[in-house]
């Protein structure tokens, strides 16, 4: 999957006339969805002609190592998108494992303890893979 074009406004319709497209055809090869000949030159006319392409920035790598043990903070687990509530009911359930307790949202938790799948999932789009 290729990285998004942005372009101007009017462009699009000046793309769909000189390529005798349609504007889903557009839409779709500048979002990098589909990789055929026609999706390519569409991507190449539309940075030629001022496109900017985004390019996403990799994950923040969050996780720590300590005692050999993969951790990451209260405070991680929230800006992941997870919330307190969720965190200490998954560990008075035995969901999760608290590693070491901290003040200020630097409670650690043990990553590979989380035993809920969607938890993990949250957390490593969020920071990439464990």
């Amino acid at each position: 999957m290729a990285n998004k074009i942005l372009i101007e406004n009017g462009e699009g319709k000046k793309i769909k006339k000189l390529l005798n497209t349609t504007y889903p055809t557009i839409q779709v090869a500048l979002e990098g969805k589909v990789t055929t000949a026609l999706h390519a030159k569409i991507r190449k006319l539309a940075l030629d002609r001022g496109g900017v392409e985004v390019v996403k920035a990799a994950p923040e790598r969050v996780y720590q190592l300590i005692d050999d043990t993969l951790t990451i903070t209260v405070n991680d687990w929230i800006k992941a998108g997870l919330t307190e509530n969720q965190l200490w009911k998954d560990s008075k359930a035995n969901l999760l494992s608290i590693f070491r307790r901290g003040i200020n949202g630097n409670t650690l938790i043990d990553v590979k303890s989380i035993k809920r799948p969607e938890r993990l999932r949250v957390i490593e789009s969020a920071y990439g893979r464990i």
